[in-house]
């Protein structure tokens, strides 16, 4: 990692920074303003609203970051920049992520001390935390994976948000055919919605882990784990297609 370009990061992002820092703590106004004495059902509803948050920055973050990479001009002004191809990506990774991941603790951390009476699984807490890490950090290599590869942003653009429709086609279509016709496979195509569904499906995941927080019941079972290897397989493919490059 390159401290000057972080350095040159941290000033060039504040304004960005200050930006997302309010956006992440739209939840919280969400939280204080409907609360009331059911801590607990707002509580569930704003910790799954901050992770969608966390998503849609980690999906469009990549663009701003590294807009460069699908720029013939603007790749060459930064590739002679004197600082190494790697260190300029793990540069611009490191405050990408710990700008989404800061601006999302903070904006959960007031409502998560104004409910922590109401919970029954602290391990819960430190899983959701860990699970929303998993989340960014895929997404985010995802979309740069894909800005690596395409020729153009428009191209990442297009292909990003393929990602995340056509599973969503397909699952519809799968829903409507099992509907029409029932029969043995039907339990295998409700297994394949889910999977068809990543990183969407793991918001899932994350109102999982909130039940056994609030204490509404246990969600670690062979779906979640089979869920989360499939995301860190996802980041691991993304990370070594960029490394190549």
């Amino acid at each position: 990692m390159n401290r000057n370009y972080l350095h040159y990061l941290l000033t060039s992002k504040k304004h960005l920074t200050i930006f997302l820092l309010i956006v992440g703590l739209l939840p919280t106004c969400f939280y204080l303003l409907t609360s009331g004495y059911e801590y607990t059902n707002s509580y569930s509803a704003f910790m799954i609203f901050s992770g969608i948050i966390a998503l849609v920055e980690s999906l469009v973050l990549p663009f701003i970051y590294f807009h460069f990479l699908n720029s013939k001009r603007a790749l060459d002004t930064y590739y002679n920049l004197p600082i190494e191809r790697k260190e300029l990506v793990i540069t611009g990774m490191v405050h990408m992520l710990l700008t989404i991941i800061i601006t999302v603790f903070i904006g959960t951390i007031i409502p998560t001390i104004f409910s922590f009476g109401n919970f029954e699984s602290l391990f819960g807490l430190l899983m959701f935390y860990v699970f929303l890490l998993v989340m960014i950090v895929t997404t985010s290599l995802y979309v740069l994976a894909i800005m690596y590869k395409a020729y153009s942003t428009i191209d990442a653009i297009i292909i990003t948000l393929a990602y995340l429709v056509l599973p969503a086609f397909v699952v519809m279509v799968f829903m409507v055919f099992s509907n029409n016709h029932v029969f043995a496979l039907v339990d295998i195509f409700s297994g394949i919605y889910r999977y068809l569904m990543m990183p969407l499906t793991y918001i899932g995941v994350l109102s999982e882990a909130l039940d056994m927080v609030l204490g509404y019941g246990f969600w670690i079972n062979g779906e979640t784990i089979v869920l989360t290897l499939e995301m860190l397989l996802i980041a691991i493919a993304c990370f070594f297609s960029i490394r190549s490059d």
